[in-house]
């Protein structure tokens, strides 16, 4: 499950994509190393994943995460 995430961070991350894209942008600007601003978008996919199963919501490009 941990690879599953992480490349599915990854892919966000590169392709520049939405808040998580944010997040780990905002975390370079302020020196932090590759690894930890992957675990942490990491942390907020599993957060909104978990949140739309919850809520049973389908994944949308505009899902706000």
């Amino acid at each position: 499950m941990r690879n599953v995430l992480y490349r599915a961070t990854l892919s966000v991350v590169k392709t520049r994509c939405g808040l998580i894209h944010a997040l780990h942008q905002r975390l370079r600007e302020t020196g932090k190393a590759f690894k930890p601003r992957v675990v942490a978008a990491m942390r907020k996919l599993l957060v909104a994943l978990n949140a739309m199963i919850r809520n049973e919501q389908h994944w949308t490009q505009q899902t706000d995460i």
